[in-house]
């Protein structure tokens, strides 16, 4: 098990994610908070430390400046007929930029607030080597929602460049929700293999000292609560979580988007 859904959850955590969906205006909680929600202690421990910041408006003033700071790297455009061409239509697409768009929002968001806290919590955080996690996932936990193909797609994206699965035992929610156009997945996968891995891993370390610079001022807005006996076991993942996958994934994120808004 990676995550617990909303509709599982119970007790306090139940609790904790109607208070994220009411706190920070979601409609559903992402994937991020339900896998935290996996390990003893940490959505307890992560939320009540940063709420705080989190319903400060601070992130979103400053989220921009994380996607800004993305050097692109250019994707061939995606024009309407080859979309058309693999069945999506036009109102499709408007949807998948819309998703995308939603989650590039989400991970610079929570790519400062995250960060935060472990520097809130570490001061040299940010200088620790990256720690494998023993991962979790198997074909069953998404196998209600997806094809074993579509599944496999998911895993060949998440492994490029840099191994995700490796690092976070969950599938990245982008790929999945995207998953509702197998075809696509297929389509970015062909376009994302063809790219320069150094510019990819780059743009991720870059992310990662801008996200230190920037946290500086946020620091002030953290509450460390009481350290939970297994903290260890909370920091790795995050620690991840904040140097390779969420990096990763908004530079994929804002690729594509570019890719599908880019003018004929």
């Amino acid at each position: 098990m990676y995550e617990i859904k909303e509709k599982d959850a119970q007790g306090n955590i139940a609790l904790i994610y109607s208070d994220l969906r009411k706190s920070l205006n979601l409609k559903a909680v992402n994937t991020i908070w339900r896998y935290l929600a996996t390990i003893d202690g940490s959505l307890e421990w992560v939320w009540d430390s940063s709420k705080t910041l989190y319903m400060s408006g601070k992130l979103e003033k400053v989220q921009p400046q994380i996607i800004d700071s993305i050097q692109i790297q250019k994707l061939p455009k995606i024009p309407d007929h080859i979309l058309k061409s693999i069945g999506i239509k036009k109102e499709e697409k408007i949807e998948i930029i819309k998703i995308i768009e939603k989650y590039n929002t989400g991970n610079s968001k929570n790519l400062i607030g995250l960060s935060s806290f472990l520097k809130a919590y570490d001061q040299n955080t940010f200088l620790k080597d990256n720690i494998l996690v023993e991962s979790k996932i198997t074909q069953n936990d998404i196998s209600h929602l997806i094809s074993k193909e579509t599944f496999a797609s998911i895993n060949s994206l998440s492994e490029m460049f840099i191994n995700t699965n490796e690092y976070i035992p969950f599938p990245p929610g982008l790929y999945v929700e995207l998953s509702k156009w197998p075809s696509f997945l297929s389509l970015i996968w062909g376009m994302f293999s063809g790219l320069d891995k150094s510019l990819f891993k780059n743009n991720m370390s870059f992310l990662n000292k801008r996200t230190e610079i920037m946290i500086e001022p946020l620091l002030n807005d953290i509450n460390i609560k009481t350290n939970p006996n297994n903290k260890v076991d909370i920091n790795i993942p995050i620690h991840n979580l904040v140097t390779v996958v969420i990096p990763k994934m908004l530079v994929v994120g804002v690729m594509l988007k570019n890719s599908l808004l880019q003018k004929k």
